[in-house]
Order: structure tokens, then sequence, then C-alpha cells
């Protein structure tokens, strides 16, 4: 920026510190500021000069933080875009540019301690705002805050300690993943959110950014996003027709389905234009996205809070490949509805959309649907592990057993209830059409009877220790009461019993997160009743009590939007047991069905190896037979 001779002669008049003070706006853009200053490091995908060209999804942030008329941003995005660089851009902008009290807000303590040790830090010494050395460093930067000679502070936080910038003002803020945790908190003075933009008022001009992966279709910032004044999607031209559109992935289109061999994809793998049915692949995809535009879904005069929606497909890094995405889809349809919500969340950056539970009558309906022709005790060749769910009960055992196969299509096999642990063993223990059971998992949960001397659940600790090592794995399992990150958690060894008697080499327990494995057992019958794999299947001798326990629970919302399996009616144990038997072939619970079918295969070479040495011992050398021994 060029200064006439009247700005000269009064920029004398100052001090050295009064001149380092003031902000000189640049003559150049946010974008081109920021590609002229920032230099990426060695820990960077493509260290070197920021080109953000790379991030074409992205530039409009930039123009849109650069217009005094917007205050707000809220982007609604997939995991793993950038989006946490293009924070830090703003911030050494800020610094260099406009040296204001900025703050930037994480979901956790150990996220913000790390972005400032690994990514602030480091650029800010790059750029030389805070020298290289041990004095000036403590001087200038701390764990959650960096103060400069300029002028310029930056506090970082997290959400839930909000109460510690209660008397300060910021003019910048920065939120990262909104939908988290740790945005939950709230108090008096309401919630998290609303108590930040609390310390913006201060200044007319100031700028807050949220950004986040998106959860539900009730999560925060899906709910941010409904606020803005206009929201803009980044669409693409197609290579044929230009028609511009907005990258989604129902259609992208491959052969093979879900299951796809890897050669197919590669081979296979194309996006179609909604308008002309041209046929792209990831190399003329990526084209497109480097001429992508921005696109309000509405027009507006002068937005105020603008939304911004990002789909992994507008990205130019692998990530963004098709191949990479069909990948992932088809995996997550094996895992079930935890996982493809993952890869919708984000791989696709959009919200997941739950589906509570249709009624009973519409429910039994699909049920009936799913009764296959075969006889009670029947084991289909597919099927490669043999698993039993079991739910105690004060009087005697509820259980369940079911067939798997590789694609976790399943049978169920037999159900019913037994009296005493003496009949327990003569189900667990038996042979199926030729099969024994590989895993069992066992409630543990149960009270004390009246004028008994242990507790149910000792009783079935002791009954597990007995049973452990005669064929069948089993183990002990627990329901969660709390969320979990996992479908299942293998504790650590208990070496006490509840009444305080030691267990010899303990004994681990398997949490379950129930509510997942409740809607994967719907996720599975729906399948089976539209005949894909991974179905959920009943014998022809299916009795009624059995479904009447599946209908048994129902999800329902809670005033909070809040959605939990609920049980209607009391007997809803062969629901538990089900939801068991899916948990033995998790594949967290020691490698699911593939596991069982590594160790049957391992268990069969042996047999066959002992029955041959057997065989051997007992066949006669034709070289010794008639020779007696003196």
């Amino acid at each position: 920026m060029s200064l006439d001779i009247d700005e000269v002669e009064e920029l004398a008049s100052f001090t050295d510190g009064e001149i380092g003070a003031i902000v000189i706006p640049p003559d150049c853009s946010v974008a081109e500021w920021v590609e002229s200053h920032r230099i990426l490091g060695k820990g960077s995908a493509e260290p070197g000069p920021k080109r953000i060209s790379r991030t074409p999804n992205l530039r409009a942030v930039y123009d849109w933080f650069g217009d005094y008329r917007v205050r707000e941003i809220t982007c609604q995005k997939p995991a793993q875009c950038g989006f946490t660089d293009l924070i830090v851009d703003l911030i050494l902008w800020i610094c260099d540019n406009d040296p204001a009290p900025t703050c930037l807000f994480l979901a956790d303590r150990e996220t913000a301690r790390k972005l400032m040790k690994t990514r602030i830090i480091p650029a800010l010494t790059a750029m030389g705002k805070i020298h290289d050395n041990n004095n000036t460093r403590k001087k200038d930067a701390t764990k959650f805050e960096c103060s400069l000679p300029n002028g310029f502070y930056l506090m970082v936080s997290w959400g839930s300690s909000i109460s510690q910038t209660a008397s300060m003002a910021f003019k910048y803020v920065f939120c990262d993943e909104i939908n988290k945790p740790g945005y939950d908190v709230s108090g008096d003075e309401g919630n998290t959110l609303g108590r930040i933009r609390e310390r913006m008022e201060t200044y007319p001009d100031s700028k807050f950014i949220k950004f986040s992966t998106p959860t539900t279709d009730t999560g925060r910032v899906t709910k941010e996003l409904e606020k803005a004044d206009v929201v803009y999607d980044f669409c693409v031209p197609c290579p044929d027709c230009g028609t511009l559109q907005s990258l989604s992935f129902k259609n992208v289109k491959w052969e093979g389905g879900s299951k796809a061999t890897t050669e197919q994809i590669e081979n296979t793998a194309r996006y179609v234009c909604e308008n002309c049915g041209s046929l792209w692949t990831t190399a003329q995809k990526n084209l497109a996205v480097e001429k992508g535009v921005f696109v309000p879904r509405k027009e507006v005069e002068k937005p105020r809070h603008i939304g911004l929606q990002l789909h992994r497909l507008t990205s130019l890094f692998k990530g963004g490949f098709l191949e990479n995405l069909i990948d992932r889809w088809n995996k997550a349809q094996e895992e079930g509805p935890s996982e493809i919500q993952n890869v919708i969340n984000s791989a696709f950056g959009e919200p997941w959309v739950n589906r509570v539970t249709v009624p009973d009558s519409e429910r039994r309906k699909m049920l009936q649907c799913c009764i296959a022709d075969y006889e009670v005790g029947t084991v289909p060749q597919e099927a490669i592990a043999l698993v039993m769910g079991i739910d105690v009960q004060q009087n005697g055992f509820w259980f369940r057993i079911r067939a798997f196969a590789k694609d976790l299509t399943s049978w169920g096999i037999y159900e019913g209830f037994v009296g005493d642990q003496q009949e327990l063993e003569s189900v667990l223990f038996a042979t199926y059409d030729g099969k024994k059971i590989s895993r069992a998992l066992i409630d543990t949960g149960g009270g004390k009877e009246e004028g008994a001397a242990i507790s149910r659940t000792e009783e079935t600790y002791n009954f597990i220790r007995a049973n452990q090592h005669r064929g069948a794995k089993l183990m002990g399992s627990k329901g969660s009461s709390v969320s979990m990150p996992n479908r299942i958690k293998i504790g650590a060894p208990l070496d006490k019993t509840p009444s305080g008697k030691p267990i010899p080499g303990g004994l681990q327990i398997v949490q379950i997160n129930t509510d997942v494995f409740k809607d994967l057992i719907w996720w599975r019958i729906e399948k089976a009743k539209k005949l894909e794999p991974g179905g959920m299947y009943f014998h022809n001798s299916t009795p009624e009590y059995l479904f009447d326990h599946l209908l048994a629970e129902e999800k329902r919302k809670d005033k909070n939007g809040k959605e939990d399996w609920i049980a209607t009616r009391k007997d809803n144990h062969l629901f538990d047991c089900e939801v068991l038997c899916l948990a033995c072939v998790d594949n967290e619970f020691y490698g699911g069905v593939k596991g069982i079918s590594r160790v049957n295969s391992i268990q069969q070479i042996q047999q066959i190896r002992n029955e041959a040495s057997q065989k051997r011992a007992r066949t006669p050398n034709p070289y010794t037979e008639g020779i007696s021994e003196y």
C-alpha cells in the first residue's frame, strides 16, 4: 500500500511502538494475503506455499470473511475437509492485518492443547510473529493463550470452559465441531453458543465462524444452518452439458453393488450427470470441482449470516475419490446403521435422519415376511458360525440360537426357556445339524432372590467359570446404561465376585451398547424383507411369543428430541437374546464372524490331525506283523 507525503510526515511523529500498533488495511483480499504469506509445514499433505486452488470448495469462505457486511458463517461439512487449516489461515490474517482479541473454541481441552501446540504456534513462528527461542515463547504464548506486542490476543478454549471467558470480549470467534458433546453444557446464561455470542457484543463488526461435521437432523450445526439468511451449495459443471449441480452420493454408480470387488469398483465407478446422464470418472469429477462455483439456495441482498453445506465429493484429495467413497459405503453396509450413519456424517457431510419405529401391526407384518422355509434346528449350508444369547431370570433362562453366514445373513435355529443350569448346559453344548455353538453371551444382571445365599449375578459368574472351556466361548455380558463410543467394550478382568470372593484368573465382562444393536436388529429384519444380503430370518415353526418379545420395545423421542428404546411390555427377553447373538458376531468382539471362522478352521485342522494320528496308531505295521518280542 502506497502512502502520500502527508501520511509519511504524520507517521514520523509516532513512536516505534505506536507505529507497530497501527493497522494498515492490505490492498489484497484475504485469500491473496494467505497465498502470499502462509507456508505449510512438513506435517501437511502438501507442504509449501498455501494454494487455495487445492480446496476450491472453501474458496468463498475467505471472501465472506473479508466482507464487512457478513457477521456470521456456519458450515456443515464432512470430516477432514481442510476447514481447520482454513481457520488457522484466518487467525494469521487477523494477527497481521487486524490484531484484535480472538477466541477459538474446540470440543475439548486436549484438542485445544494439540491445535495450539502443533498448528497455531508453529504457524505464527513461521511468520516471524513468535521468535523461535524459549524466552520469547514463554512470554508471548502458552498452552492456551497468545499475546503479541502488536495488540493481537488469541485464546484457545473449549466449549465446556465458557465460564473462563465470562469477563472477556472478542471481535473474532471460531467454534470447531459444535455438534460434539463439549458444547452441551448449559447454565444460567443459556446454551453454550448463546453465551459465546454474548462475548462479541462489544464489537459492532465482530465475526462468528461455526463449523462441524453433522450428526442427526436435530444436531446443533444443522439447526444453525437453518437460521442462516442464505445457504450456499458448491456446484460443479458437467463436463459434457455444462449443467451446474451439487454433488450427491446417490448419483454415484458402479457394478456389483455391495458385493463389488476392488477391481469392479476401480473399473466401473462413475458419477452420473443429473441432466444429461453422462458418466464421469474421478479425474473428470475433479476437473469439474476445480471449476465449481457457490450457488445460493435463494437470492438475498446483503446477508449477515451465511451458511454453507459441503460434501466429500467436492474434495480433490483422496477422500473425495469415487472409489474411496464406494469402498467405505460397501463396508458400512456390513456393519449396520451405526457405521452407515458415520459414513453419511463424516464422508457425505449430511445429517442422519433417525427413523422411529413404526406401529406394532406393521412391524409384525415385517417379521412374518422374514419367516423362511426351513425347519427348527436346521442349519443352512451357508452358515459358518453358530452363536447363542442367554437372558438370566430369577426362575430360569431364556435363550436364542442363531446361525450366521459370512455376509452376516442369519437364521434363527432354536429358542426357548429352561428352568435350571443343567438344562441350559444341555442346550449350550448340544449339536445342531452337525454343528456346535462357537460363541455364547450370557447376561450377568440380576438381583438377589429372597433367602438365596448369593445373587443371580454371582451364580452366573460361577456358571461361566465352570463352562467357559468346554467348547463354546462363553462370556458374561452387561448392557450399557450410558452412551458408548463403540458398540462393544471388553472390560478388564474382575478379580472378585459381588460378595467379595476372589476369582482366580479373573473374569472378563463384555459391555454392550444395546440401543445400537436393537437398531441393528430391525435394520437386518428390513433387509430380510427386501431379500438383501445380511438379512435376519426365522424358521417356519417360530412361536408367536418370540415376535411378541421383539415387539415389546419401541423407539420413542423424549421432550428434547432424544431417541431411546422403551419397554412397552414386560416380556422382552428374546429381544435381549437377539441383541446378544448379534454382539457375538460383531467385528468389535474378537473379529466377529470372521474370527469365529478362523477359530473353527484351526479346530478342524487339529481334529483332522488328531484323527490321523489315532488312525496311524491303530494301523499295524506290515513289516513287524507276526513277529513276537523276546
